[in-house]
């Protein structure tokens, strides 16, 4: 046991009057070189505190194991003594005969202590006894105090720490020397102890002891005082080699940060300087900063340029109202397309397609929609893309109210990056009426017309997989009695109901919308997911394993969002797993964030096929029933909440997908 026996009082105390003084107003490069310097300076005091409290902890280490060691050499001398040299003498001799250099263990330990002293002059070797025999022995107040913890602390076998003993610091190692049965010969009753002994000590000291009592501590004393001050002397080189290493590295990456980054903000400030021009009001700034300092002249700039830059989106703000009035009063439909989508379009042009709402005509899911015939969409974006504008074409387009009406199509190509649809602006004029009244003036033209159109339909692409089911069930029904018909038929219609789930789900996989953030028991959704899909589960004779913790806290997340997110893990745990599996549940809470464990005992995912679980279109299921899109919805689902999800599987046991989310959504 290795302790301190003097304690420092800190130096210094915080009190309510202390106050930290702020520092100057400093340029940021200037600010730099001190925090760095700062940085550098504690890491080298830190480097030699360090150093220094490991060569001080292993020097006690050696010092404990070296005086260990005088302890044992001065105890198998007083064994020798007690367990054969003195019984030897005692039996040959009467009650009354003592020699003390030969049957005293305390005299021979010293005497053999102090021969070794002669050869290892730098330890002090004490038997002391709080009353001793001779005079030399007694303890002074520090041994005293330790002899009487040996007392209290019977289970303590040795004591070791740091002593300041005038003027200079020692290791001390201190054993406690119990009262045993043979002691009591020479220190139990006077009465009953040799009379030689007592003619050469008296009758007085170390006499009544007790069996067990702790009368005096084996003490060795080590001065420490030089071996410490070369440790000191160590962490000081340690500190000071470390402080030239690291200002010399920061000196080169200083250099190196002045070569790649400094001169480059200087370029950066000339290029402001340009742009902004000689009448400009940023010239006035620069005289008032340190040349020197390129960071805070382009922070400035920064400034000035995010003013001009909120100057122009006010005045962007101002065309945008001034042309959105001429945009939503022109009486011809205008709308604007990007990437495929409708982004945009006017009053008329609600009205012309038959929609109630701004809100009702930006939800479509393709610009497609808004045409009828398949024909007109192709020519029209054949146009756009080689010439790049339209000028009165006439379509026919079918609104939401489903009437047909006929119009003039007018519209200019942006580019884009849409490679099968550009980008492009577009007017319509409704034609309808005139040409009702020009019909009757060309009825042999218009009844070639609706056959053209008719063909038109024929080959309508807006929903394609439609078109292929309904010809595949009539060739069904046509052939009953062909059997390898019939077969080709369920092939087509098989496929064909595939692809139209592939594009449905692909739809909703790109399809991301606002989010709208409450807080959610997810728990509760968790149950009416299970709830919608027991019939899944009961058919497939799987049992659910979900027991919902009390008390467990609500997370900020999406409503609709989470459940296509739980119907889609929880779909994917019952399609994996076989008749008679088990699907467990489990959550818990783990500091900000809520965990959920979803375990299920199918066949399990392979190695190489684990990293690939999300990606769109990555299925493992054998039957390839299932479009590859659910898990790839699920990671995008959780990604934009800000929460992770993994999947652990062994083949043949199965997988485990742990899915955590955070409490509050920032």
């Amino acid at each position: 046991m290795i302790q301190s026996w003097q304690v420092q009082k800190l130096p210094f105390i915080f009190t309510p009057e202390f106050h930290i003084q702020t520092m100057p107003d400093f340029s940021i490069k200037k600010r730099f070189r001190l925090g760095a310097a700062a940085i550098v300076f504690l890491f080298c005091v830190a480097a030699a505190l360090m150093e220094y409290y490991y060569l001080r902890s292993e020097y006690f280490g050696i010092l404990h194991q070296k005086t260990t060691l005088f302890m044992a050499m001065a105890q198998s001398s007083r064994d020798y003594v007690k367990e054969v040299l003195r019984p030897r003498m005692q039996k040959n001799s009467d009650s009354d005969f003592f020699i003390l250099e030969a049957m005293s263990t305390s005299y021979v330990s010293r005497e053999i202590m102090n021969r070794l002293h002669d050869h290892f002059p730098e330890f002090t070797y004490k038997r002391a006894a709080l009353d001793p025999r001779n005079p030399a022995n007694l303890a002074d107040a520090f041994e005293a105090e330790r002899i009487r913890w040996f007392h209290e602390n019977p289970s303590q076998t040795d004591w070791s720490g740091n002593l300041k003993k005038n003027g200079h610091a020692y290791f001390v190692h201190m054993t406690p020397v119990y009262v045993e049965k043979d002691c009591l010969s020479c220190h139990g009753s006077p009465a009953d102890a040799p009379e030689e002994m007592l003619f050469i000590y008296g009758d007085q000291a170390s006499f009544y002891y007790q069996v067990g009592d702790v009368v005096a501590a084996e003490t060795l004393y080590l001065p420490i005082d030089p071996t410490l001050t070369r440790i000191q002397e160590k962490a000081w080189v340690i500190f000071f080699v470390t402080a030239l290493s690291l200002f010399s590295l920061l000196l080169l990456f200083y250099l190196l940060f002045h070569k790649t980054v400094v001169l480059n903000l200087r370029e950066i400030l000339n290029n402001f300087k340009k742009i902004y021009g000689p009448t400009s009001s940023v010239q006035d700034l620069f005289p008032a900063l340190p040349q020197e300092d390129e960071a805070n002249q382009l922070q400035q700039n920064l400034y000035l340029l995010a003013d001009k830059l909120k100057q122009l989106h006010q005045e962007l703000k101002t065309s945008e109202t001034k042309y959105r009035s001429l945009f939503e009063t022109a009486p011809e439909a205008i709308l604007v397309s990007r990437g495929g989508r409708l982004t945009d379009i006017n009053t008329a042009g609600l009205s012309l397609f038959g929609f109630t709402s701004m809100e009702e005509a930006l939800d479509i899911e393709s610009v497609y929609q808004l045409f009828w015939d398949g024909k007109h969409v192709r020519k029209i974006w054949g146009i756009l893309q080689n010439e790049g504008c339209i000028h009165d074409m006439e379509i026919r387009i079918v609104n939401r109210r489903g009437e047909k009406r006929d119009i003039l199509l007018s519209s200019l190509a942006r580019p884009g990056t849409c490679a099968e649809i550009p980008d492009f602006e577009a007017t319509l004029r409704d034609i309808t009426e005139k040409k009702r009244m020009d019909a009757h003036l060309a009825q042999t033209d218009r009844l070639t017309s609706i056959g053209e159109l008719a063909a038109g339909v024929a080959h309508e692409i807006n929903n394609p997989l439609g078109v292929i089911e309904l010809y595949a069930s009539l060739i069904e029904k046509a052939s009953e009695e062909n059997e390898q018909i019939k077969q080709d038929v369920k092939v087509i219609l098989k496929h064909s109901h595939i692809c139209k789930k592939v594009v449905e789900a692909l739809l909703d996989f790109s399809r991301t919308g606002p989010v709208q953030y409450k807080s959610l028991d997810m728990h509760e959704i968790i149950g009416d997911i299970l709830q919608v899909l027991s019939r899944e589960i009961q058919s497939r004779g799987i049992r659910v394993l979900f027991a919902p913790l009390p008390d467990f806290p609500s997370v900020t997340a999406d409503p609709q969002q989470m459940q296509q997110l739980w119907m889609n893990l929880i779909l994917n745990a019952i399609q994996a797993t076989d008749a008679g599996g088990q699907i467990e549940i489990v959550s818990r809470q783990m500091g900000e964030k809520v965990v959920f464990d979803i375990k299920d005992t199918g066949k399990g995912i392979s190695k190489s096929n684990v990293s690939r679980i999300f990606e769109p279109f990555f299925t493992t299921r054998a039957d390839q029933k299932g479009t590859g899109l659910g898990l790839a919805i699920a990671y995008g689902i959780v990604v934009r909440h800000g929460g992770e999800i993994s999947v652990d599987s062994i083949p043949g046991v199965g997988s485990t997908f742990t899915l955590s989310l955070p409490l509050e959504k920032e």
